[in-house]
């Protein structure tokens, strides 16, 4: 290992790679001497610390990859929450690459030190992208090295864009307005070009942004409270976080439904006049355990509209969902309905409910699942058995509040309790 630079050497050397950048951005062929003359040394100088083109150029290479490992650290992919974690790694990167545009850009080949770097970007990488498979942000099935060259081309892609060229600042964390390339980098990559079809990452990512920096604000601290909820064993990803909350006195969960949002695919189509088709909610989901479990919650909802609706909420894709609903009906009435969507929805009413609250409980059991009502949290009463085929492993359970005809609701899931006890008699709740 060679002797730690003199600090006056340091910033030498520094400059002149910094020169080098700027120089070599503008006219890829430039000399060792216009470089020198844009650092403000002699050519002597350069010389004396690169004994040619090919060793300023891995200098480059190193110093760039050093900062993009930086960049990534900094993000805290392995603790912060996940979606966090990917838009601060993007935002990050896309900094640095803004900053580093000829060198991280050039097709020179690597040297040993860039090459080892470059291994240890594509790990942290692929780290990120394996966290985000296994809390569902990703599917199961694909391939994450293959989505690690798509992220790389993306991140890439996103630099030929006109914003970082004319507004590089707009990529600094501090910046007044996040610059929507990150966004655009994190959606693409999540969901194409198609529809965002699932509830958990569909919308609302913009509210992850305002978490990209480490300074403190309400937002982040929603945001790291909701993804670890200590009644579940398993992360939840909320959509979008704004809607979610936890109360300060006793710890229930609060959701605030946004203003014509529910998840229902009409059955007669679209032409039907009966209830528009939506698939829009905020949601809280997340993955649980494998085998037998039960989900429970005291739900209550200031009902404010025709459907306004607190939910315990079970999700496969965007044509196989189920609902435990409590209900404002259409006789002004609080109720019990459930849903369950196979292609399209059907729906179900249990029975009314002399309050604004009501215990909902969902149960798993060998992969046919039962819903179940209780007005004490003690006598339960059978809603329905269902089946969403045989990808259990797949599917994501939690919460979900929904205002399909009104401008908002607000919805409490109060006690609640999982466990991976088995229901012993699924028609008998007791």
């Amino acid at each position: 290992m060679g002797r730690p630079l003199r600090a006056d050497a340091e910033r030498s050397v520094r400059a002149i790679l910094e020169a080098a950048e700027r120089v070599l951005a503008q006219d890829a062929g430039a000399s060792m001497e216009q470089i020198a003359e844009a650092a403000g040394l002699t050519r002597i100088t350069v010389h004396r610390r690169f004994a040619n083109r090919q060793a300023l150029l891995e200098a480059l290479a190193v110093s760039a990859e050093r900062q993009l490992i930086e960049a990534i650290e900094d993000a805290r992919p392995d603790s912060a929450p996940v979606l966090v974690a990917l838009y601060r790694v993007t935002s990050n990167v896309l900094r640095v690459k803004s900053a580093w545009r000829f060198t991280l850009s050039h097709g020179t080949p690597h040297g040993e030190a860039a090459t080892a770097l470059w291994v240890e970007i594509d790990t942290h990488t692929l780290e990120l992208l394996t966290r985000a498979q296994r809390e569902g942000i990703l599917a199961s099935a694909t391939d994450l090295h293959w989505a690690r060259q798509v992220y790389y081309a993306l991140l890439g892609e996103a630099m030929n864009m006109p914003g970082p060229q004319s507004n590089p600042d707009a990529l600094r964390p501090d910046a007044e307005e996040p610059d929507a390339l990150v966004t655009l980098v994190v959606d693409t990559l999540l969901h194409g070009t198609g529809p965002r079809a699932h509830p958990s990452s569909r919308r609302h990512h913009g509210y992850y942004r305002r978490a990209w920096s480490d300074r403190p604000n309400p937002v982040d601290r929603r945001i790291n409270d909701m993804l670890q909820l200590p009644e579940l064993p398993f992360p939840t990803t909320p959509s979008p976080p704004e809607a979610w909350s936890r109360g300060e006195q006793r710890g229930a969960l609060n959701a605030t439904a946004l203003a014509h949002t529910d998840f229902y695919v009409n059955p007669g189509g679209p032409d039907s006049a009966d209830a528009e088709s939506m698939l829009n909610a905020v949601t809280l989901l997340g993955r649980p355990p494998e085998g037998d479990f039960q989900l429970s919650a005291l739900v209550t909802v200031d009902f404010q509209a025709q459907y306004d609706a607190g939910v315990l909420f079970l999700w496969s894709d965007d044509k196989h969902w189920a609902k435990l609903c409590f209900e404002f009906s259409p006789a002004a009435e609080p109720m019990v309905v459930s849903v369950v969507t196979v292609d399209r929805s059907d729906d179900a009413n249990a029975f009314v409910v002399d309050d604004r609250s009501v215990w909902l409980r969902m149960a798993r059991v060998d992969g046919v699942y039962a819903y179940h009502a209780s007005t004490d949290g003690k006598k339960w009463q059978l809603v329905r058995v269902f089946s969403l085929g045989d990808a259990v492993a797949e599917h994501t359970i939690g919460f979900e509040a929904q205002a399909p005809t009104g401008d908002g609701c607000t919805v409490t899931f109060d006690q609640i309790h999982f466990t991976q006890q088995r229901l012993d008699n699924i028609r008998d709740g007791s």
